[in-house]
């Protein structure tokens, strides 16, 4: 260290530091303004920024939309709940590209549920009444033109009650009806 370098400490008068943050200010408000007049001029070069950072931004972007999801959860999932209800030909669409693009995913998720049919499915099980059911929804699609399915009474998976693949626990009905029902049980 320097003889004396510690010794010459400048300390700001209190009207000095008042006129720099006013400064300060100003040149934010003006670069600001320059923005607001200049909209083309900031989309090319937030465009050649993004094509520049491109991880960068789609971290941040990711992080961003993680903070406001988890701010934000219920909100979030009923604006979803309510999308979907809306767009359902959409979200279909959104549904078969998502499993052309993730196709682990989703061998993952009929592996599982076919795992859970076989340790919900016990030994003395009538499969071939199982099958029967299983014919008659799709017996039932093709003469009504209206998507049936073999639905669990008492439901597979459940927080409250986990029931078992025989036929005296299934039922057929319309898709939307199964859909609407989803994994509840009521006695």
């Amino acid at each position: 260290m320097r003889p004396g370098a510690g010794a010459r400490l400048r300390v700001r008068p209190a009207e000095s530091a008042q006129a720099t943050d006013a400064m300060h200010e100003r040149r934010l408000q003006s670069a600001r303004d320059w923005r607001a007049r200049n909209p083309d001029v900031m989309a090319a070069i937030s465009k050649r920024y993004r094509a520049a950072n491109l991880k960068r931004c789609k971290a941040l972007s990711l992080a961003s939309a993680k903070r406001h999801y988890e701010a934000n959860k219920p909100k979030v999932l009923a604006y979803i709940k309510d999308w979907q209800r809306a767009n359902p030909k959409k979200r279909k669409v959104a549904r078969s590209r998502w499993i052309e693009k993730n196709p682990a995913w989703e061998r993952e998720r009929i592996a599982k549920r076919r795992a859970q049919f076989h340790r919900a499915t016990p030994p003395w099980a009538d499969r071939q009444s199982i099958r029967a059911i299983y014919a008659g929804a799709d017996r039932l699609t093709c003469e009504t033109g209206v998507s049936h399915h073999v639905d669990h009474v008492v439901p597979l998976v459940s927080k409250v009650v986990c029931g078992l693949h025989v036929h005296t626990n299934l039922q057929i009905l319309t898709a939307t009806e199964n859909h609407r029902k989803s994994n509840r049980f009521t006695p």
